[in-house]
């Protein structure tokens, strides 16, 4: 990442190979994905609180070479989301977040199946996030925690629930 006057433009890549056999060998399967993300983002520190928002061109790529030609494909996505958020402190000890991210205008994703020759799209993607977070703070440590996340309409505060947790502690 690289600080400018006005938010940080930062950049992210991440790839992962997979191998696997099914028993007896009788097929294999290979998958290779890769994520390429650049960016950029910022907050504005207000009164009890602040904003945070970003925006990022992240474009993902999912192979599969299956021993069973029929079956290898390939998967490109590229999004545009952006997140809008805000965090305040509640009182002394514990302060509340939520933010909502929304994928714009490049939300497509084109998968390839070369042994049926077609390419099958998709540009209407269920694409916005609700998203909530705590900090409980203590002096020199603070617990940061997910506290749910809506994309299908309704907030799961149930299976979610601090599934991310993060514990910081200040020297």
């Amino acid at each position: 990442s690289y600080n400018l006057a006005n938010g940080k433009v930062f950049g992210k890549y991440k790839g992962i190979a997979v191998s696997a056999e099914t028993a007896g060998a009788a097929a294999t399967v290979e998958a290779t994905i890769s994520n390429l993300e650049l960016g950029w983002a910022n907050m504005n520190e207000v009164t009890g609180g602040f904003w945070f928002y970003s925006a990022a061109l992240q474009n993902d790529v999912t192979e599969i070479d299956h021993s069973l030609a029929a079956r290898d494909s390939t998967t490109t996505a590229m999004i545009l989301p952006v997140v809008v958020g805000f965090e305040a402190d509640a009182n002394s000890w514990l302060a509340l977040r939520g933010s909502i991210k929304q994928n714009l205008l490049l939300n497509s994703t084109d998968t390839e199946v070369p042994a049926a020759s077609a390419t099958y799209k998709n540009s209407d993607l269920a694409a916005t996030t609700v998203a909530t977070g705590a900090s409980l703070k203590f002096d020199a440590l603070s617990i940061d925690g997910t506290l749910g996340k809506q994309s299908s309409g309704t907030l799961d505060l149930g299976s979610n629930m601090f599934t991310r947790v993060a514990v910081n502690y200040t020297f």
